[in-house]
């Protein structure tokens, strides 16, 4: 088989390193194809908390520093081999790195290796740090992302990359950028930080690299950091500059503080995404100020696809002639969370953006008489819906059953809603939901199993052909077997006993690590099992939305880079 198909094979496997691992043990030819893709993003695999194999890899890539490196450490007390070398140029093959991994991982390594060993010090550690990072800039072919702040790990602190003497050729084609200011909570420590990435960010204005097509920026409170003084002494706000500089920028997320109301900065960022309004499709905004202007911006965004306005707030001066017109945006995921500090209208504006195409709406802010009227007639092709439930919103949700095309239905149930709710009233409910709906989520302890019986029931006499019902408990204590029995009364055991036809069962904890054998006794999960397909703890939402935006803002990045 020629390198051509084996790279195809690979590509299709993407994140299954595992099965990528088996094809590097076939034979010369499938592992020297292999390697490059198991090692163009090392710390990736360890992402999701685990860093127990992060010790192995920092100890790979000091078997690739250079012979000088290895003496230098050796002579500063650092127990490493000088002879022995690793059998690939590893450092060659690396394209994603995301500091906060790479530096955690070497803090594991640290701390496996030199556990109470008073001779490595933080100058020493510092400069072991500045090894790797050194090693992989001068080393990589080019760099597709980069991520850079947030945390800090162990007692070291991130190297000046801006002294590197290859960053340029590893950073030109860079396509994924992530920039995260500290905030200044230990001002001695996080100064030093943001110094390093202010000069990083300088150095990028400086090659004026142009291919970046997502930016993952945090904001600080610290105005000198955040401004570029060019040669005539102009300042710039520096990620206003670099996205200006962009050619086709197509991912912009802004995670900034609500308690550093800095306008200045935001009209700067969107005077600047106006020169990407043909490329941007999606656009996630944390902790940002709305002005007027701004809102103007938006509005202008035609092929935007996907938009997240989370914990935002709103100019006082800002007035309602101001406000966003109705139908403007042609998107079709919109999240709208946690804007209490803007005014009651300016949310109803907010959400009333969207026009007809809208497909998607995860929202906590939808018990609004107007949002109600805007759902039934302005989103009639909405296919997934998520949304908090206060006091009794149970009872004013006939207008659900005009969401003819509602397949997925995500809720997160209030405590406060058991003070009005009854069994009629959940039962009601279930008579209101869609016939299109497959899949139904609900994420509450509170919701007992009684409950939970009294909407399945209706869901039966409607007919509804459920295929996927997900229950997320916070804590262990909350659920117990009633819930699976309450389950078992209307799943269907035969064909044609008119009850649902479950295919997946998910029942989460918590971060969804308890297995379901620490949860159930085995007798009840062998008869759930033996009439549901699936049944699983791996819950596909987690807390109602948070893990559904993550997942898909992060993978549509992925794919773009495996893409190019």
């Amino acid at each position: 088989m020629n390198s051509d198909c084996i790279i195809q094979i690979i590509n299709y496997l993407e994140d299954d390193i595992k099965s990528i691992f088996c094809c590097m043990l076939i034979n010369k030819a499938w592992s020297y194809t292999a390697i490059p893709f198991l090692w163009r993003n090392p710390f990736g695999i360890i992402s999701n908390g685990d860093f127990s194999k992060a010790p192995k890899i920092v100890q790979t890539y000091i078997l690739c520093l250079s012979e000088n490196d290895k003496l230098h450490l050796i002579y500063e007390g650092f127990n490493i081999s000088k002879t022995e070398s690793a059998f690939f140029d590893y450092p060659s093959y690396i394209r994603e790195i995301n500091c906060n991994l790479v530096n955690k991982s070497i803090s594991t390594w640290f701390k496996k290796t030199y556990f109470e060993h008073k001779s490595i010090n933080e100058e020493k550690e510092n400069l072991f740090v500045g090894k790797i990072y050194d090693m992989f800039f001068s080393r990589c072919n080019r760099l597709f992302s980069f991520e850079i702040g947030l945390r800090k790990y162990g007692s070291f602190n991130y190297p000046n990359f801006s002294s590197f003497l290859r960053l340029r050729q590893a950073i030109t084609d860079l396509q994924h950028l992530g920039i995260y200011f500290h905030p200044l909570d230990n001002e001695k420590i996080n100064e030093q930080i943001n110094e390093h990435i202010s000069k990083f960010f300088i150095k990028l204005l400086t090659f004026r690299c142009h291919n970046i097509h997502f930016i993952d920026y945090k904001s600080c409170a610290n105005k000198d950091i955040l401004v570029y003084h060019d040669e005539k002494n102009i300042a710039y706000f520096k990620i206003s500059e670099l996205i200006k500089l962009q050619h086709g920028l197509r991912l912009f997320r802004y995670l900034g503080e609500i308690s550093i109301l800095n306008f200045e900065e935001s009209s700067s960022i969107f005077d600047a995404l106006k020169t990407q309004i043909n490329s941007l499709t999606h656009l996630e905004l944390r902790g940002i100020g709305f002005n007027g202007k701004i809102i103007q911006c938006l509005k202008l965004f035609k092929n935007l696809r996907f938009l997240i306005i989370i914990n935002c707030y709103q100019d006082k001066l800002l007035s309602e002639d101001l406000f966003p017109e109705p139908e403007q945006l042609s998107i079709t995921k919109f999240v709208f969370l946690s804007n209490r500090n803007m005014s009651d209208n300016l949310q109803v504006a907010f959400l009333k953006l969207p026009n007809y195409n809208l497909k998607s709406l995860t929202t906590d802010f939808i018990d609004n008489p107007k949002i109600i009227n805007s759902l039934n007639y302005q989103f009639p092709n909405i296919i997934y819906l998520s949304t908090r439930i206060e006091r009794n919103g149970f009872v004013n949700m006939n207008w659900i059953s005009n969401l003819t095309k509602l397949s997925h239905l995500v809720l997160d149930v209030s405590f406060n809603v058991l003070g009005y709710l009854t069994y009629s009233h959940i039962y009601h409910f279930g008579l209101l939901l869609p016939l299109s709906l497959k899949v139904l989520h609900i994420d509450n302890e509170h919701f007992s199993p009684h409950i939970l019986g009294n909407l399945l029931k209706a869901c039966v006499e409607k007919k509804i052909s459920l295929e996927i019902l997900g229950l997320h408990f916070d804590y262990r204590s909350r659920i117990n077997e009633l819930y699976l029995h309450t389950i078992l009364e209307y799943i269907s055991r035969f064909p044609g006993d008119d009850l649902i036809g479950l295919k997946e069962l998910r029942i989460g904890v918590g971060l969804n690590k308890e297995s379901l054998e620490d949860i159930f006794p085995d007798k009840i999960l062998k008869i759930v099992k033996e009439n549901v397909p699936v049944f699983t703890n791996k819950n596909e939402y987690g807390y109602w939305y948070w893990n559904w935006i993550r997942d898909d803002c992060n993978k549509f990045v992925q794919d773009s880079l495996i893409d190019v």
